[in-house]
């Protein structure tokens, strides 16, 4: 089995080189010829991998990739915060940074480690979105209380509680977006109140922001292998002095 890099897959150009002699991707040793890739020594099977992956770009796949574990990172993020707020009444904002951490870790290993200007808005809108995701279940059960007192007001002719009507597709899409719009807006409907939160949910954002900045592919070579200069002959030892002299 090859152990070159695989077209797509996230590489690694931010961990320090390999020794001189082995490639720094596949660990191969190098007996001849080699590159180096941003100043890590890379094998002449490696580097046509690596060159193509910088050449070409996420494409649609990657993007979904990106989308797909970033979410599922802020999924998890947004349901760690909401739990702590249900279970041990406390208000944590510094997970905020943390959503953005794996956020943007999630949309950089998606992007199979490419980055750059788009997967950086991703992963900003992407933690922003899951940030404030945390408050959905909030907003829910707020309206559905609402919506509950409303119903045991009303009632029909003959006395009894009316019948609710049935919801259709366009009013269950109408109330998502309602209760999405809600969150999102949440942390500014405070106003100067929450001038802490909103520096916090921003230190969050940066930390996204800058996990995936593009790191630029620079391959030089091919160099050749030097061979290593044979040790110095060991001297003879001094001869004996001469009796007499």
């Amino acid at each position: 089995m090859s152990d070159a890099p695989v077209p797509g897959a996230a590489l690694d150009f931010d961990t320090p080189a390999a020794p001189a002699t082995a490639c720094a991707f596949c660990a191969s040793p190098i007996i001849d010829q080699y590159f180096t890739v941003n100043g890590q020594v890379t094998c002449t099977r490696c580097v046509g991998p690596v060159r193509a992956h910088g050449a070409t770009g996420a494409g649609l796949a990657g993007v979904a990739r990106a989308i797909g574990v970033g979410s599922a990172a802020g999924l998890v993020g947004a349901a760690v915060w909401w739990a702590i707020r249900r279970f041990a009444s406390l208000e944590i904002g510094l997970i905020a940074i943390g959503i953005g951490h794996f956020v943007g870790l999630g949309v950089r290993h998606g992007s199979g480690g490419r980055g750059g200007r788009g997967f950086q808005v991703l992963a900003v809108a992407l933690t922003y979105f899951w940030i404030t995701a945390n408050y959905v279940p909030d907003i829910v059960q707020a309206v559905m209380a609402r919506d509950g007192v409303d119903a045991v007001g009303e009632v029909s002719g003959g006395g009894a509680p009316a019948t609710a009507a049935p919801v259709s597709a366009r009013e269950t899409v109408l109330a998502v977006a309602f209760v999405i719009g809600i969150a999102v807006a949440a942390p500014f409907l405070e106003g100067a109140g929450n001038i802490i939160g909103l520096l916090i949910i921003s230190f969050g954002l940066w930390q996204a922001w800058k996990l995936n900045a593009a790191t630029p592919i620079v391959i030089e070579g091919p160099f050749r292998l030097q061979a290593a200069s044979p040790p110095a002959a060991a001297l003879p030892p001094p001869l004996p002095p001469v009796p007499g002299a």
